[in-house]
């Protein structure tokens, strides 16, 4: 377990009903996450997410990212689908999110539209996990190929 994690955490949830806002359920959220616990995790980003907010803020960037990584790292591929979906418009100008609907999408065997994100990564400037907009996205979009392409053996075959 990570010991800084866990005393930032016991510090936000001591203050959290006095400082009952998005700020604060994401860092209690960001906690959880670096501690591996991703149903707690999602439970305080879904109420950070409750809040009106702003797409340009760098807390709800990472925020929505790691709240989709939450989601798959719980077998919830499905729901994560959806809800990236639903806010793509504002935050596809991000490699990370980027990278975190690709990863769901090939969880989900969309493998073109995985393939597609991972392109649009590749020629996004904004990010924050290194290699999410260059060596990463160019892995996964290898992995995606390798996923839809026949294999030797099926070419043989169709002769």
């Amino acid at each position: 377990m990570d010991l800084k994690a866990k005393r930032n955490l016991d510090i936000l949830l001591a203050s959290e009903h006095d400082y009952p806002d998005s700020y604060t359920y994401f860092q209690i959220g960001q906690s959880y996450y670096i501690m591996g616990d991703y149903e707690n995790a999602c439970r305080y980003f879904e109420k950070g997410l409750n809040f009106d907010l702003s797409p340009e803020s760098e807390f709800v960037q990472l925020m929505i990212v790691h709240y989709g990584y939450s989601l798959l790292n719980m077998d919830r591929g499905e729901d994560a689908q959806l809800f990236l979906e639903q806010v793509y418009s504002y935050f596809d100008f991000l490699a990370d999110f980027l990278m975190v609907i690709g990863t769901v999408y090939i969880r989900n065997e969309h493998y073109m539209k995985a393939a597609l994100q991972f392109i649009k990564a590749t020629q996004t400037e904004k990010f924050f996990t290194l290699g999410t907009n260059s060596f990463r996205a160019y892995y996964h979009l290898g992995a995606c190929l390798l996923y839809t392409s026949p294999s030797p053996r099926d070419k043989r075959q169709s002769r």
